[in-house]
């Protein structure tokens, strides 16, 4: 703005007044039209946010924690509130924080800051004990003042301690073991407190006592924790209409082959189901904020995808296999100028996938919260370590808030999200070059640039036309039973071939390479009227681990590990089953044996006991329980499958076609080695009128072993 300060000396001569009044004239004016000109600016502002919208603010991370760089626990900002229990880190195929002391008093640790109020915490849970009370918690000021919430005797259960007095806010039914994680999410927003489980919201109440604090972990006994994640602001729900497909189709669009199904639901009495690949439903979603992240959640039974498009990006899905329902989820966040999003399922395969009760929240970091990208990921090398296997190693990542994990990619195609900055590519072909590249992520869904790129070439895993099985698979390190009596003298005893006779062994058509479009495979096969060993009346043409390189049949060969000697125990296997016995159409395709008895199976169970089996259901058992979990449904005999076992910190976890199971085993097993090839669970007494020619059969491609 523009000043005039004059001073006029009074005993000015008539003409200097004159000119003294034009001048404070001129100013005047001159102030008058600056003043004009701040008006009309002030004006012009107004009036442009009365039509342009702020953009809402949006929430960004407050605190991400994956364990990850732990050795100890606690280490980083977290700090043991209560001063007792047994926390440390367990290493499974992540890390996880852990407390193992049962003495049924209150564990806690805490992390964050006195002065957050209003925000999102959630975390991944697994209990040791159904009737321990084991969750977060939220609001946390001290051990007399915080919000649990908490798995505990069938119920997800809401409770505030306030002044030292424990208050059960709010508790619904809820169905968990002690061998699942389940993701707990704790929403403050005001005086709305609300609990989620597996992204459903179970409780929500009003209430007052605690307006802020810090976010914690507890039990009262055994426990697990990953995946932390803290976002400022409570959890919004976007409404979808008809979310789980109660009311048919209403609020859909349908593409392609679909159907509503009634004897397969999550929750209600309806799913979608989509019967072929490209299929799909859809709906678009209105009424979203601009630059904001958002998530979308499913239930899926089957294999398929739920995705996102039409917000301003590129289209985001995620893919989900599973015999029973588990929920997947995908994140996207909105353009610049998007308030609205399609969400859809679709399938994937030939086969029937169901989906169901769908949500859409939001909580991520869009405007006004964490839009920075990690680093690029350096130093990305590939090595080939087997004909099938190739090692990949890279040099981690930095961000503003915090890396949360890697997406690596095999060309175009990603083939795995570690957490770690290494990881293993299995089940590929023999003198294959294979390039990857390898992208870094955070908890806000930002994704830095792709790496260096790396290439190597699968070993040639033979000869180009392998006439032995040592050419198709490593045997160095293991023994050959086979359903063939040892020797005319001694009829009752089954024939064990072992190093070095085992490199230029085969005999048709127990043991020996078989080749078909899917490549060379060895074909393991044992009839039902085989001799057997000792210790089981069933037939076998199966591997048994020994120690690498060894020679004999001694003891000292064997090769024998625990489940928690604190190293990382896997077998994978690319394989397929194409004959099975008629009575008792069973056979076992690996396993995990210990020093008395298998610890964990592979069991392939045919659907037409008495007649020729064409499908079958293929099971994970624990010990004696034939059916402790349900891999595949509908396996079709011919069709090349793979598995994966993995016994690391008294944990056994499991793959299934690249895929992780949502199921794990707590064993403590000594004495154990790996098994591979055909166990006919087929006998006189357990298949009487069997034919004794009857015969299940295994053709196994590949595999990988690994104790680290």
């Amino acid at each position: 703005m523009l000043a005039v300060m004059m001073k006029v000396d009074f005993e000015m001569s008539k003409g200097q007044l004159v000119t003294a009044y034009k001048i404070i004239l001129e100013g005047i004016m001159m102030l008058r039209n600056e003043i004009s000109k701040v008006v009309r600016l002030l004006i012009c502002l107004l009036l442009l946010a009365a039509f342009v919208p702020l953009a809402p603010a949006s929430a960004a991370t407050l605190l991400s924690d994956n364990f990850e760089s732990y050795s100890a626990f606690p280490q980083g900002n977290w700090v043991n509130a209560t001063g007792n229990g047994s926390w440390a880190i367990s290493e499974i195929s992540t890390k996880l924080a852990k407390q193992t002391q049962t003495t049924s008093t209150d564990y806690v640790m805490t992390n964050g800051q006195t002065s957050w109020t209003n925000y999102t915490y959630q975390a991944r849970v697994q209990t040791g004990s159904t009737g321990s009370t084991t969750g977060i918690l939220g609001r946390y000021a001290d051990n007399n003042n915080y919000y649990l919430l908490a798995l505990n005797n069938g119920n997800v259960v809401l409770k505030k301690k306030s002044g030292g007095t424990a208050t059960v806010l709010q508790s619904a039914a809820y169905s968990f073991n002690t061998s699942t994680f389940y993701t707990l999410k704790l929403s403050m927003n005001g005086t709305t407190i609300s609990g989620y489980v597996n992204g459903v919201q179970q409780v929500s109440v009003t209430d007052s006592s605690l307006s802020g604090g810090k976010i914690g972990i507890y039990t009262t006994g055994a426990g697990w924790w990953d995946d932390v994640l803290v976002s400022s602001g409570g959890d919004t729900s976007i409404t979808i209409a008809n979310p789980g497909f109660e009311s048919s189709f209403s609020g859909w669009t349908t593409s392609g082959s679909t159907a509503i199904s009634t004897s397969d639901h999550h929750s209600g009495s309806r799913s979608a189901k989509i019967q072929a690949s490209g299929s799909q439903v859809s709906q678009t979603v209105t009424g979203l904020s601009a630059n904001t992240a958002y998530t979308v959640s499913a239930w899926i039974m089957g294999q398929g995808a739920i995705g996102a498009n039409g917000f301003g990006g590129r289209e985001v899905t995620v893919n989900g296999n599973s015999p029973s329902w588990k929920q997947i989820s995908v994140s996207f966040t909105t353009g610049a100028s998007n308030t609205s999003v399609v969400i859809f399922a679709r399938g994937t395969t030939s086969s029937d996938v169901r989906f169901d009760d769908f949500t859409l929240t939001s909580g991520g970091a869009g405007s006004g919260g964490d839009t920075q990208a990690p680093t690029v990921p350096t130093n990305l090398t590939a090595a080939a370590v087997s004909s099938s296997q190739i090692n990949l190693s890279w040099t981690a990542s930095t961000d503003n808030v915090g890396v949360t994990g890697y997406d690596v990619y095999r060309g175009t195609t990603l083939v795995g999200s570690p957490t770690a900055t290494s990881f293993s590519d299995t089940g590929l072909n023999p003198s294959t070059s294979y390039s990857y590249t390898v992208k870094a992520k955070d908890a806000a869904g930002n994704v830095s640039p792709a790496s260096n790129s790396a290439s190597a070439t699968t070993q040639s895993g033979g000869s180009q036309n392998p006439t032995l099985p040592s050419q198709v698979l490593y045997l160095k390190n293991w023994k050959l039973t086979l359903p063939i009596p040892k020797s005319p003298s001694d009829l009752s005893s089954p024939l064990e071939i072992v190093q070095p006779d085992l490199d230029t062994y085969s005999i048709d058509p127990w043991f020996k390479v078989v080749h078909d479009s899917d490549g060379y495979a060895v074909q393991f096969r044992a009839n039902h009227g085989a001799v057997s060993t000792s210790g089981s009346k069933n037939p076998r043409s199966e591997l048994r681990e020994m120690k690498d390189n060894y020679s004999g049949t001694g003891s000292s060969s064997q090769m024998s590990w625990g489940t928690n000697d604190g190293k990382t125990h896997s077998m994978f296997i690319k394989q397929k089953v194409t004959h099975l016995t008629s009575v008792k159409p069973h056979t076992v395709v690996g396993q995990i044996h210990d020093a008395s008895d298998d610890v964990t199976v592979f069991r392939v169970e045919g659907d037409n006991p008495g007649g020729v089996s064409t499908t079958a259901k293929i099971y994970i058992t624990d010990g004696n329980n034939t059916h402790a979990y349900l891999l595949d449904s509908n396996y079709v005999l011919g069709t090349v499958f793979t598995v994966k076992v993995t016994a690391s910190g008294g944990v056994l976890s499991y793959e299934y076609n690249g895929q992780a199971v949502p199921y794990t085993q707590t064993k403590n097993a000594t004495g154990c080695y790996f098994k591979i090839g055909n166990y006919t669970q087929s006998n006189d007494t357990t298949a009487p009128g069997e034919s004794q020619n009857a015969y299940a059969e295994n053709w196994v491609y590949d595999y990988t072993v690994t104790h680290q």
